[in-house]
């Protein structure tokens, strides 16, 4: 007896070791691991916002100031989402007061509770620095001061700048005698310009991007740990346009506050996903946003079909065909594999060997029997099948 598999090899990250996972209906994790331009993890959360019952929620309102403090695993159990990361800027930092007040724009469910603003420093903060919208009914967009006057603001948050804009890196320039339109001003505690860019630093970052058509959101960890090195902004936004398509970018909070958090959809524990710096503990941040899908609990389907009808006694004659077609629900996370087993005398011939699709030659006279099964990306396996096929002499 053999077991037919099929191994998916996903090709999204030009130059780099990838593993992907389908943890939910709608949602794609790859884990990219390069040693270019030096050793990094990143961790790609891929939301396709078109799936049904999928919502958001950024952290609300609360405290003395604009928000409390919590770890985004913290919000992730609390919430009882499936996905959470990191998102705004928060004052005042370092300290113990867990009370903070967010840097720019920020909106939880139609509540708007901190607007565009000229932040305290401006070394790394753009001051009115673009936000990203999710509306009610989940389009997204970028959206400015401008902008932000007749959006449906619902789920909104900002950064410290746009780094991708319209499919081209847009890191933000320090204003000196050749960038007097410059957007930074020189200076802070490394004495930052033009020649030494706080964007240019590796660290761990967190990025939200959106497709060309704002119907994809991709939720961006880069790790800065042992197994680490971080990314500069420049180095980040290259990447994301390059290997994942990415058409427009914010910068998000990064170095210690740098946290995504997941739950398992086969265990249902929810834990860390990427690697905090400062040693693994992850630090309390101000605001995360949470991703709310529904999970996948149905089976996939596969149903059988031969090359030719059964003769008399429902044998069948030599060279059948048979053909093996897995389906996953329309809401289901989709067909990972088809399994199959052939106990027979004879050999049989595998055609076709593909995720969703098996097809299986029977050539010689004798009996054949076939077992298969599908299963699905959040795990949920088929109740085995059996087919008994004779082939006559």
């Amino acid at each position: 007896m053999r077991w037919g598999f099929f191994l998916v090899a996903f090709g999204v990250f030009l130059h780099a070791a990838e593993t992907v996972h389908h943890p939910f209906p709608g949602v794609t994790h790859f884990i990219r691991t390069d040693t270019t331009p030096r050793n990094h993890v990143m961790h790609v959360v891929k939301i396709d916002l078109a799936t049904r019952g999928l919502r958001f929620k950024v952290s609300p309102r609360g405290g003395t100031r604009e928000a409390v403090r919590q770890t985004t695993l913290e919000f992730l159990l609390a919430e009882r989402a499936q996905v959470a990361v990191n998102l705004h800027f928060f004052l005042p930092f370092p300290s113990s007061d867990p009370n903070s007040n967010l840097v720019g724009l920020a909106a939880s469910e139609g509540i708007v509770y901190s607007d565009f603003e000229i932040p305290e420093q401006s070394y790394a903060l753009v001051a009115n620095a673009p936000a990203l919208n999710i509306d009610r009914q989940n389009q997204a967009s970028i959206v400015t001061p401008a902008e932000a006057q007749s959006a449906a603001l619902w789920n909104t948050f900002a950064g410290s700048a746009q780094i991708v804009t319209n499919g081209e890196v847009t890191i933000p320039a320090y204003r000196d005698e050749q960038h007097p339109a410059g957007l930074l001003t020189p200076g802070g505690p490394k004495q930052y310009s033009n020649a030494k860019s706080w964007y240019a630093e590796p660290n761990a970052r967190t990025i939200a991007g959106l497709s060309r058509d704002n119907r994809v959101l991709f939720l961006v960890t880069i790790d800065k740990s042992a197994a680490s090195e971080g990314l500069s902004l420049f180095e980040a936004a290259e990447i994301l346009i390059r290997d994942l398509a990415v058409h427009n970018a914010l910068n998000l909070d990064g170095g210690g506050s740098t946290t995504l958090a997941m739950e398992n959809p086969l265990t249902h524990e929810r834990t860390l996903v990427n690697m905090p710096s400062g040693g693994g503990k992850a630090r309390s941040v101000a605001s995360s946003l949470a991703v709310f899908v529904p999970l996948d609990t149905t089976a996939p389907v596969t149903a059988h079909s031969f090359s030719s009808g059964s003769g008399s006694g429902g044998s069948f004659a030599r060279n059948l065909t048979i053909e093996l077609q897995a389906s996953d629900d329309a809401a289901g996370t989709g067909v990972e594999q088809i399994y199959f087993s052939i106990a027979a005398e004879q050999p049989a011939t595998i055609l076709s060997q593909q995720p969703q699709r098996a097809v299986i030659h029977l050539s010689s006279p004798g009996v054949y029997e076939i077992r298969f099964f599908a299963r699905d990306h959040a795990g949920n396996t088929e109740t085995p099948q059996a087919l008994s096929i004779r082939i006559a002499p």
